[in-house]
């Protein structure tokens, strides 16, 4: 039996006041993300390699009107910033329409695999944490 049963009323308030603001900042489950994680050993090659694909993404999605509804936010360091040796840095796709996010995302899947020599990069759609 969790906390709630213990306090009713303050996990339901709680719960609809993360709800409100999940809706108002159009996070889940009323908007669409995609993580983008970036890591590499030389954390200057990680944080240039970020930028280049945050700006590719923002010129991308100036350039058609069904992609404007969507937002790429970052680059910043991951929460855990490194491990094992790897600089680790983050971007998020938020959008509303799932086309939208994984149109955006095999873009940047491409841009990846064809520019970067020295970072990895992963996506993870609909991350359930951004550690």
């Amino acid at each position: 039996m969790g906390v709630s049963h213990l306090y009713p009323v303050k996990h339901k308030n709680h719960k609809n006041a993360e709800l409100e603001h999940r809706r108002f900042f159009q996070y889940p489950p009323y908007g669409k993300l995609t993580a983008i994680r970036l890591s590499g050993l030389r954390e200057q090659e990680v944080i240039a390699e970020a930028h280049a694909l945050a700006h590719y993404l923002r010129e991308l999605i100036s350039q058609f009107d069904s992609l404007k509804q969507a937002k790429i936010l970052g680059p910043t360091p991951a929460p855990l910033s490194r491990i094992k040796n790897r600089y680790r840095y983050h971007l998020l796709i938020k959008a509303t329409d799932y086309k939208v996010i994984n149109f955006i995302g095999s873009k940047a899947f491409s841009f990846i695999k064809e520019n970067f020599k020295k970072s990895k990069g992963t996506l993870d759609v609909d991350p359930y944490t951004l550690l």
